[in-house]
């Protein structure tokens, strides 16, 4: 959630620009920006009082979001991304490698 006068959010916008562009073939994942301004009702229903502010909303309890109080660049909402969703992207939007022991 943002608003466009936020300069919080402006400062915000290239790394959440990043994250969202890293997940963009990730068919579980949606990355959304939500202009809380002209959407206050929907900001009201999610107790948003301030600029940013990021929810994750776990795909089998939308009803009970997240708040997110990690670091604000694109590397650290993206671990939190993979961390929440089983995802395993890159900040470039590739999947990371993994070793497989034998």
């Amino acid at each position: 959630f943002y608003a466009p006068w936020c300069g919080h959010c402006k400062q915000l916008a290239p790394a959440y620009e990043s994250f969202a562009k890293a997940f963009v073939y990730e068919k579980d994942v949606n990355i959304v920006k939500v202009d809380a301004d002209s959407e206050r009702a929907l900001g009201s229903e999610y107790g948003i009082t301030g600029f940013p502010t990021l929810k994750f909303f776990p795909k089998d309890k939308k009803d009970a979001p997240e708040d997110y109080t990690g670091g604000r660049s694109a590397p650290d909402l993206i671990a939190f991304m993979n961390e929440k969703a089983g995802t395993k992207r890159n900040a470039d939007g590739t999947l990371m490698e993994t070793v497989c022991s034998r």
